[in-house]
């Protein structure tokens, strides 16, 4: 199984994401997700993250909701940042850019519309 890049494309169709506790995987997550957002490939409200622990639903929350706004002030004239997932969106044409930062300007405003809940509350939202 490859090594995940997160410098890279974002990878497309299916994905597993699976390490040791503690080694990345709800950064890696929250990064794949935040640049799915800005690039175009996915809507919030097209979003599904499904996690064991409601404790855990509400971090993965809260890290999307912080890496868009880390991935916004990148994308501002005074912004930067030091993340290395950010840095494939700040490249291309200055039009590119602003598309990016208005995808993720929106995305702030609607996180509530995306679905991150746990494995039991999928399942009843499924039935």
């Amino acid at each position: 199984m490859p090594n995940l890049d997160l410098t890279q494309a974002v990878p497309r169709g299916r994905v597993v994401l699976e390490a040791s506790a503690g080694t990345g995987k709800t950064y890696a997550l929250t990064a794949l997700i935040v640049r799915s957002l800005a690039e175009g490939l996915v809507t919030v409200d097209e979003l599904l993250v499904v996690t064991f622990t409601r404790s855990a639903t509400q971090d993965i929350r809260d890290r999307i909701r912080s890496g868009i706004t880390e991935a916004t002030a990148s994308l501002l004239p005074t912004g930067g940042s030091t993340a290395d997932w950010i840095s494939p969106l700040a490249t291309g044409t200055r039009a590119d850019r602003l598309t990016r930062l208005a995808r993720l300007e929106a995305a702030a405003l609607d996180l509530d519309a995306a679905v991150v809940t746990t494995i039991h509350g999928f399942c009843a939202h499924a039935l």
